[in-house]
Parts: structure tokens; C-alpha cells; sequence
């Protein structure tokens, strides 16, 4: 099942939105998606022009609808302000979307209020073209792409980018450059992964607490999936 088409009027209803059609999808790979436009939409995307890029990770569109969205490109990590790198990525960003149309796929709300997705600009991929770049490292804890894994690996091979020197951005793996496989989880515990693989919070709850997949309670909390299936509790 897909994405219902999604028409941005508030940034907490498309929240909402988000949070009910996650729990019916799990993101497939980006290369595996056509990102349709604004004249041709495709369920689970938003569209828009950017009119500001922020720094190298996240920029600011505005809709067809006349909205301003704030973006969060997801699965990647790039230099904080002041560290080095951080201004090539920005103006790397700028270079490939600023003033553009840009479709962006859905993946979640951060607690900024951001749109976290995966942008795309003339069939180009931007997400995994920083990672290539070596300007991006793919965040390790919320990336399930083995293609930016890849990506990351030849960066690191050729020391591109920051990958020559010796400071990372925070969500960078430390040494791996592949994504590990995924641990064998207990008994009945099935095959499910992470929040957007849940029905219900109650389902959410009990692999956090009996199959340990603790990575969906990002804050410690004892409650898994605050962003979709458990947002309510």
C-alpha cells in the first residue's frame, strides 16, 4: 500500500499525516522511486521551490500552495556551523537546489517541525549526491539505504571531502562504511525493524521490550515510536 497524497496546510497536520501512513509503508530505496513533479504528483511526496538553504543538511521550500516547509534532508549528517567543511556542504546544497523545484520524499517529522525526506532535483538524488561528494556521511541511526553505505565507501576510498581529514559529522559511523546486517532477533519476534514497520503502538512496545530493538526510543523514555504509532500515548 502507498502514501495517500498528501496537500500541505500546516505543518502539525502534515505531521499528523505523516504519522498515520507511516505505520502503513516502509520506505523503499530511493533509486527504486520516481519522484514525479508538482504538475505529475506521486504519493508520499511534496513539491516545491527552495528559496533558502540553511546550511548543508537542511533548506526551507515554498508549495504551489504558497506554504514555507522547512527540510531536513534525512539519512544523512553533514559538519555543524564552524567546522570544517560545514560552509563546502552549504554552498555544495545551494549549488544543486537553491531557487530550483525540488521534490521532496516523505519520511518523517524531526522536533524542529521539519520535514525529514530525501530531496530530489531533476532526477538527481541530492541526499546521496553530497554523500558521493564526501560532504554528507550517511547518519548511521536512522539510515536503511544500503546505496548511501556504498556511496560513503568510495568517498571514504578517495578521501573526498571531510574523509581526508580527521573531523566527522556527529552521525557518522566510525569505522564501518557499510551498514552492519541487522542481529537476528529472538523467537516470535518476526521481521520487523523499526517504527515504520509497526501496525499499532502496542505492537511498537512489545519489540521494544521483548525483541530490544531500542534504537525506536530514541529518547529513553520506555515509550518506542512518539513520532507515529505511539504519538498519542
Amino acid at each position: 500500500m502507498g502514501m495517500a497524497r498528501i496537500t500541505i496546510t500546516s505543518i502539525s497536520a502534515l505531521a499528523r499525516a505523516i504519522a498515520c501512513f507511516l505505520v502503513l509503508v516502509a520506505c523503499a530505496p530511493a533509486g527504486d522511486v520516481d519522484p514525479g513533479s508538482a504538475t505529475a504528483p506521486k504519493d508520499g511526496f511534496i513539491y516545491g521551490r527552495v528559496t533558502k538553504v540553511k546550511d548543508g543538511d537542511s533548506l526551507v521550500l515554498r508549495t504551489p500552495a504558497n506554504a514555507t516547509v522547512q527540510i531536513r534532508l534525512a539519512e544523512i549528517d553533514t559538519p555543524e556551523k564552524g567546522e570544517p567543511y560545514a560552509d563546502t556542504a552549504r554552498q555544495a546544497l545551494s549549488r544543486l537546489v537553491r531557487d530550483r523545484d525540488i521534490a521532496v520524499r516523505l519520511f518523517d517529522v524531526d522536533k524542529y517541525d521539519r520535514i525529514v525526506g530525501r530531496v530530489f532535483v531533476n532526477g538527481t538524488d541530492v541526499n546521496a549526491e553530497l554523500v558521493r561528494m564526501g560532504l554528507a556521511a550517511v547518519y548511521c541511526r536512522f539510515s536503511e539505504d544500503q546505496r548511501l553505505y556504498d556511496l560513503e565507501a568510495e568517498a571514504r576510498a578517495d578521501r573526498r571531502g571531510f574523509w581526508d581529514g580527521d573531523r566527522l559529522p556527529r552521525g557518522a559511523c566510525s569505522k564501518a562504511a557499510r551498514r552492519p546486517s541487522a542481529p537476528a532477533l529472538p523467537a516470535g519476534c518476526g521481521n520487523k525493524r523499526d517504527c515504520r514497520d509497526m501496525a499499532s503502538c502496542d505492537e511498537a512496545k512489545f519489540y521494544l521490550d521483548q525483541c530490544g530493538l531500542a534504537a525506536m526510543d530514541g529518547d529513553g523514555d520506555g515509550l518506542p515510536c512518539e513520532r507515529s504509532v505511539c504519538a498519542q500515548q
